[in-house]
């Protein structure tokens, strides 16, 4: 299984999503001036390297290895900064309190749903959505 293939001779830094979380482990594998395109919060010379030379190994191509390292990054930044919003942190001046009408009157769709997305539930949400992303990494494969 792909997923097994890259967790197995991965790197090891112990509790992974607090390593990404802290900078404990800043060091000489992590991001330089002469790998300025790496993404975080993947920025370890040694993990990104590690994960593209194992996609390659279960079959992809350079740019579809590459492609799916971005999906991936795109993925785990997404979730962290919603992790991040979810303790309070303000993200961008758009978390500033509102200030426009709170009736939603005028948006149905909204006011229907709103029950359900009020629902926090990261943990799940983060495992559907990880184990979409593997689907559309082994389609990718296939293909």
């Amino acid at each position: 299984m792909l997923v097994n293939t890259l967790v197995a001779a991965a790197p090891s830094y112990g509790n992974l999503p607090s390593a990404l979380l802290s900078n404990k482990n800043k060091g000489s594998d992590q991001h330089t001036p002469e790998a300025p395109w790496l993404r975080p919060p993947l920025r370890s010379l040694r993990w990104v390297d590690h994960f593209l030379a194992s996609l390659q190994d279960c079959g992809f191509s350079d740019s579809a290895a590459v492609d799916v390292h971005k999906a991936f990054t795109s993925f785990l930044l997404g979730a962290l900064l919603l992790r991040v919003a979810a303790l309070g942190a303000a993200i961008s001046p758009e978390d500033a309190p509102m200030v426009e009408e709170t009736s939603l009157d005028k948006y149905p769709t909204l006011q229907r749903l709103r029950s359900e997305l009020a629902e926090d539930h990261p943990q799940r949400e983060f495992d559907d959505g990880l184990d979409s992303l593997i689907e559309r990494i082994r389609t990718t494969l296939q293909s």
